[in-house]
């Protein structure tokens, strides 16, 4: 193994080397012309001060003074079964491809003496290890991730993290009039008949459920911190997996969110808010596509997600420039039946893993995960 191929890791908690860490991914990950996926202000608002659970954790990996490898663990509150704890969400887990496999560490991890371990090994496996011993450390009980299909082995099979089984996540889609245009051209002498047709489905199912639910009123807008902190201990789970969701937490993941533009909406009775919902619109790199995203909801019973969700996209649909695709996450049990009523089907699974210690596996085994696209801090 030649020399110039070796590397170090280092723990960045104080984010000194931020700027460093943010030219690596935009320049090696980012999307040329694109959207920056990092900024200096995005890694500092998770991992800074200001995120109400507290300072997170970056390790970074360097050969010849060059960023070659970074794992972050952005700090959560965390409800498990009504009691709060002190989590965190594994993350921005990237290594240049020159040393995914070739390289070799100038020194062999504190964590792991055996040159053959997969820390020793794998800079990925390191960077990973060392963040997620600094967090536990620290008080961090419970790590969680949602790593895509080429992360999930080296997290599960080499790190030990265990899968979330008993509810399985996807994420539901549908297609909208304009998706069907701009993929079968050939139907653009319909299309006003697909988007009238589309519209008016919409319109006919909140109709129908108009007389069983009382009349709501929808602003777009994010509500007062008591109005929120009433509605989510009215609504927290008493049982199973939950992110603490109260105003603290809606104020800083949407609204003070540096990188990301968020629609919020609100949704009143009599005066009194009953619910809340964030999504986001974004658009495919390189084509014309158009995808808003269910991200987070609460709402106060009765009424239902998919009441919620029809009066939050109406007016997306009925806009001059529909999206194509409307998704969001969810458990199969969870809101299967909500997904088929309103034309949603079940797409990709997505993986939620837990960190390899007695904290994870208790929280693997309960009756219940509130999870969402919003759980996930790369949304």
């Amino acid at each position: 193994m030649t020399t110039d191929l070796r590397w170090t890791t280092q723990a960045d908690d104080r984010l000194e080397c931020l700027e460093e860490v943010v030219s690596f991914l935009q320049r090696d990950f980012g999307v040329i012309g694109g959207v920056p996926t990092w900024t200096a202000d995005y890694m500092r608002w998770k991992l800074g001060p200001s995120n109400p659970a507290g300072c997170g954790y970056m390790s970074i990996a360097r050969c010849d003074g060059k960023v070659v490898g970074v794992v972050t663990l952005t700090r959560k509150r965390i409800l498990v079964d009504g009691h709060e704890a002190v989590g965190g969400e594994v993350g921005d887990t990237y290594t240049s491809a020159t040393f995914r496999r070739s390289g070799a560490p100038a020194l062999m991890s504190p964590l792991d003496a055996d040159p053959q371990s997969y820390v020793n090994k794998s800079i990925f496996g390191r960077l990973a290890s060392e963040v997620f011993s600094r967090a536990t450390a620290d008080g961090v009980t419970i790590v969680y991730g949602t790593p895509n299909k080429n992360a999930f082995p080296g997290w599960t099979k080499r790190l030990g993290y265990g899968v979330v089984r008993n509810e399985n996540y996807y994420c539901f889609s549908r297609p909208t009039a304009r998706y069907f245009v701009r993929r079968f051209p050939w139907l653009g002498v319909i299309a006003p008949l697909l988007v009238f047709a589309d519209r008016g489905l919409i319109r006919a199912q909140l109709m129908a459920m108009s007389f069983r639910a009382p009349h709501l009123d929808v602003s777009e807008e994010l509500s007062s911190d008591d109005e929120i902190d009433r509605l989510w201990y009215s609504t927290r789970p008493q049982e199973g997996f939950s992110l603490v969701r109260d105003s603290r937490y809606w104020r800083h993941r949407y609204r003070d969110n540096p990188l990301c533009q968020y629609t919020l909406k609100s949704f009143r009775k009599n005066g009194a808010l009953v619910g809340v919902v964030a999504m986001r619109e974004t658009s495919q790199p390189g084509e014309n596509k158009r995808v808003l995203s269910l991200i987070e909801w609460m709402a106060q019973p009765p009424l239902s997600f998919s009441h919620l969700a029809l009066l939050a996209f109406q007016d997306k649909v009925e806009g001059s420039e529909p999206p194509d695709v409307i998704n969001f996450w969810a458990s199969r049990e969870m809101t299967g039946r909500d997904a088929k009523r309103l034309f949603f089907s079940r797409r990709t699974h997505i993986p939620v893993i837990l960190g390899p210690n007695s904290f994870g596996h208790t929280a693997a085994s309960l009756s219940r995960f509130s999870f969402h696209i919003g759980s996930s801090d790369a949304l």
